[in-house]
């Protein structure tokens, strides 16, 4: 099994969840350490799984993500059961280029959902600068998924968002 989503002990001086719940606090770490989850932060996670690792009712579930949502940990659709951990690759970033290549090309297989990725998209692009000596080609494949996960041009919100043209 892949190691994805390592906890820092950091996270634990984290102000946003310093100020939710426990069942908000347990939650996230699942979130960043379920076997469902993926190195983008973006991944599918039918309720039913959830509920069953937890050991939870739908209720506590439900109230447990809509504190996080509320905090601006994440996103999510129960309609597609699609998670998005917002800072993601703020609290895990890629570790080397190979693993940013990964995380890109799952952003490029992403169906459009609706969910918040603009977290995503600024932390990657970021990313690019100390792995890749081709780094336009890089910030245009994360450019491109985005506008295709969007459906919208936003090239130049990006730029802003990133300080990349």
């Amino acid at each position: 099994m892949k190691i994805i989503g390592k906890i820092k002990p950091t996270i634990w001086h984290d102000n946003m969840l310093r100020k939710v719940s426990q069942n908000g606090r347990y939650l996230a770490l699942y979130l960043l350490s379920c076997p469902h989850g993926n190195s983008l932060g973006v991944f599918l996670l039918p309720y039913d799984y959830a509920l069953a690792d937890l050991q939870w009712n739908s209720n506590a579930l439900a109230a447990a993500m809509d504190e996080l949502k509320g905090a601006g940990f994440l996103d999510y659709s129960r309609d597609h059961t699609w998670i998005s951990i917002l800072n993601f690759q703020q609290i895990d970033p890629a570790a080397n280029g190979k693993q940013l290549t990964g995380r890109i090309r799952l952003l490029e297989k992403l169906p459009p959902l609706g969910l918040s990725i603009e977290g995503a998209i600024r932390h990657l692009k970021l990313q690019v600068h100390p792995y890749f000596t081709n780094q336009k080609g890089y910030i245009d494949r994360i450019d491109t998924a985005y506008i295709r996960y969007t459906g919208e041009n936003h090239r130049e919100e990006i730029a802003q968002l990133t300080g990349h043209d």
